[in-house]
């Protein structure tokens, strides 16, 4: 079954997800300025901050959506935007 968002808010380096218990995926976005280097940190079941994970993506990616509750984008975003999907 395919999941659906109803929307994509920008967030910024080292910010908070609007809705941490709610959301239902992060979604990078390559600015064409070169390669990507994003931290994400995911929300635990209990709903508090889990573990930092970064992801690196070659320069022409296409958007990469991860269908996780994420928690706070972490202090690098380089080349990209992260949005919180709902």
């Amino acid at each position: 079954m395919p999941t659906y968002y109803n929307s994509a808010t920008a967030i910024a380096d080292s910010t908070n997800a609007t809705n941490q218990k709610r959301n239902k995926g992060v979604m990078i976005v390559n600015d064409g300025n070169g390669a990507t280097e994003c931290d994400i940190f995911f929300t635990t079941p209990g709903g508090t901050q889990g573990p930092e994970v970064t992801f690196t993506l070659a320069a022409s990616h296409a958007p990469l959506i991860i269908p996780i509750r994420f928690y706070k984008t972490g202090g690098t975003s380089t080349n990209c935007q992260v949005y919180e999907l709902t």
